[in-house]
């Protein structure tokens, strides 16, 4: 069976605080997530991203714990992604940008996790990546935070996410907030 969106926030009012590695204090982003009762292993995580300029490198999620609200910069278990090239990413947003795990990461029911975007490419103001994000902050079990190289800055804004799971594994239980 393929998989399916286990919990999502699509809810598209993006303004310009989603920046990565557009300056110092934007070097990480990331958006927190509840994860359902039958979240079981995560497949893949879908973002929408457009690129500004011509940056070169690479992008990838990491999926943390939660320490308080923020990300913790514990990556759980197999919760590294395969890297996207940054270049590949189009001028407009657009939900078709997977993040794939070599091993199925496997998370725990009604816990906060943390999608992080991280970079491999130079900080600059003219060649980056940009998150898709929701500055009215309608998702209720999570909030976006920026990473200024050495702690979690927010809530700032609630990012645009799908993290997809494996039906059978993953139970029957659907949560999809938009």
């Amino acid at each position: 069976m393929p998989d399916v969106v286990r919990v999502s926030h699509t809810v598209q009012n993006p303004d310009v605080t989603n920046t990565l590695r557009y300056n110092a204090d934007y070097e990480r982003l990331s958006m927190g997530f509840l994860a359902p009762r039958a979240i079981g292993t995560v497949s893949k995580v879908t973002l929408s991203l457009k690129k500004v300029g011509s940056p070169t490198g690479n992008i990838y999620v990491e999926i943390q714990t939660n320490s308080s609200g923020a990300p913790s910069n514990t990556v759980v278990a197999n919760g590294t992604s395969a890297n996207v090239d940054v270049s590949t990413l189009t001028t407009s947003y657009s939900f078709t940008y997977d993040f794939t795990f070599a091993t199925p990461p496997t998370l725990t029911a009604s816990t906060t996790y943390h999608i992080a975007l991280l970079g491999t490419y130079l900080t600059s103001a003219v060649n980056y990546a940009s998150w898709e994000n929701d500055q009215n902050g309608t998702y209720a079990d999570g909030d976006g935070y920026r990473f200024n190289g050495s702690t979690w800055a927010g809530p700032i804004t609630d990012f645009c996410f799908k993290v997809w799971g494996d039906p059978i594994k993953g139970g029957a239980f659907l949560m999809n907030f938009v």
